[in-house]
């Protein structure tokens, strides 16, 4: 057990011996260390029975008490004890945080594989989020509260509060009271982005979205049976299916884009989505997803922001800027003609919008209390000749000053933990399969690293110690 500055320590000859009293840091245990002899037995007992005293221990031990913990330790480590537990509190028992259990592969990650060969299919994927009405979707556990603790003194140890299960019920679909079970309650396709859970119902177009359909807004899911033309636009709310190309077009999708063809995109136009993008190519195209950007063949000169994944490990990535959380697996990067191409590993680019609020909150709230602050100093350098009334007034503005700083840790609290919510999901690191050409750049953390030579794959870059480094790996 880990030993730091105790509340009370004391060190006392006793014959030959010295005996040593400790708290923990966390109040939870009394340590002694100390040599047991027959000649310092009675002498040692006086002080540690002297040192609980001094403690003001809840529950102190008698003589006869510890004259027996003293024997048992003996016999257990022998006449040397080194922090050996004398008095211990009730740590507190952890809650159990509320979940999410699954009535289906809903939302599983990754592709079918094929049993036979071992290859992955990336047009089909391991989620299944077609569902019928009155379909069961989830189960709701609640969380369970821990049980506080108590310290050496007597003080009681809180537990910390559960979490509850982060789940909200949107557009047709049910819920069985708090602890329930959720269900469709139409058919559809089902969503979870936001922690809010909805069934959309899909919207087919039988062609291509252009100038016959004109621009497309659903509020649920939309397939698309050929492509999506120039200058068109497809908004939804759900996820969006598009069965052949898009070209030069916009896509915002509150779900996920899968693009069974292409994307050709260009400086005008943006793909959008709130969950994954899975397509066989990007040309040309802005691209920013929530989860992982799936492609099967190649991103050619296109700038890609998403807070998953890059996953393409046949696929060559040429061009561009590409800003991926969770780092990436890549069959190539660049090529021959050395043509640049950045790849950002654990970099959040959603990040500065996310603290944007906070941080233009708590710019204001401290220069509120820097001008709170002036004030009561200015009234302090002549407090000894104010007058009830200002007295008063002073009182007021310095709890006024009081309020502005809880909520001024209030602020930095959220930043805090929005920092370590997307630091949490950072992976700095990126694998390439087959080989990464010259003018290819890594940012990583607070390095960049430029390749100036072919470096043949399998190879892992990642950060470590703060430094970019280039790990072989072995070929699968």
């Amino acid at each position: 057990m880990r030993v730091g500055p105790a509340e009370r320590t004391a060190m006392e000859q006793t014959g030959e011996a010295v005996a040593k009293v400790s708290v923990t840091d966390d109040s939870l245990s009394v340590l002694v260390m100390c040599t047991v002899t027959e000649e310092n037995l009675e002498s040692l007992v006086d002080f540690l029975l002297s040192e609980l005293a001094a403690l003001k221990v809840v529950k102190p031990l008698d003589r006869p008490a510890l004259l027996s913990w003293i024997g048992k330790q003996v016999d257990e480590h022998g006449p040397v004890l080194e922090n050996a537990v004398l008095l211990e509190g009730v740590a507190p028992v952890p809650p159990t945080d509320g979940g999410i259990e699954w009535a289906g592969s809903f939302f599983d990650e990754g592709y079918v594989v094929d049993e036979t060969t071992g290859a992955i299919d990336y047009r089909r994927r391991a989620a299944q989020r077609a569902v019928h009405k009155g379909q069961l979707l989830a189960k709701i556990k609640l969380p369970v509260p821990g049980v506080d603790g108590q310290d050496i003194f007597g003080r009681k140890l809180r537990a910390p509060q559960p979490k509850a299960a982060l789940i909200r019920t949107g557009e047709n679909v049910t819920k069985d009271g708090p602890e329930g079970s959720i269900y469709a309650a139409a058919e559809g396709r089902l969503r979870f982005v936001d922690d809010t859970l909805a069934v959309d119902k899909v919207y087919f177009i039988d062609g291509s979205v252009g100038l016959e359909t004109g621009n497309v807004e659903h509020p649920g899911a939309v397939e698309i049976a050929q492509d999506v033309l120039e200058e068109s636009k497809v908004a939804a709310k759900g996820d969006v299916e598009v069965r052949q190309v898009v070209e030069h077009a916009d896509i915002e999708t509150g779900g996920s884009l899968t693009v069974r063809g292409g994307v050709r995109g260009g400086p005008a136009y943006k793909i959008e989505a709130a969950g994954s993008v899975h397509a066989r190519f990007l040309l040309d195209a802005r691209v920013e997803a929530g989860q992982d950007v799936v492609i099967e063949r190649e991103i050619v000169h296109s700038d890609v922001k998403t807070r998953g994944a890059v996953v393409m490990p046949k696929g060559r990535l040429i061009g561009g800027e590409t800003v991926a959380l969770r780092g990436g697996m890549i069959g190539q990067i660049s090529s021959v003609a050395a043509v640049p191409t950045t790849f950002f590993a654990g970099k959040d680019f959603k990040l500065p919008e996310a603290l944007k609020p906070s941080e233009e909150a708590l710019e204001k709230l401290v220069a509120e209390l820097a001008k709170q602050e002036e004030k009561i100093k200015n009234i302090h350098g002549r407090v000894a000749t104010l007058s009830l009334q200002t007295l008063t007034k002073l009182e007021e503005m310095q709890k006024e000053a009081e309020k502005l700083k809880s909520q001024i840790d209030a602020l930095n609290s959220d930043i805090h933990e929005i920092r370590a919510s997307s630091e949490a999901l950072a992976r700095y690191a990126v694998e390439v399969r087959t080989m990464i050409y010259p003018e290819t750049i890594f940012c990583m953390g607070d390095d960049t690293l430029r390749v100036q030579k072919e470096i043949p794959g399998p190879v892992r870059v990642c950060l470590l110690d703060g430094r970019i480094q280039v790990i072989p790996l072995e070929k699968r």
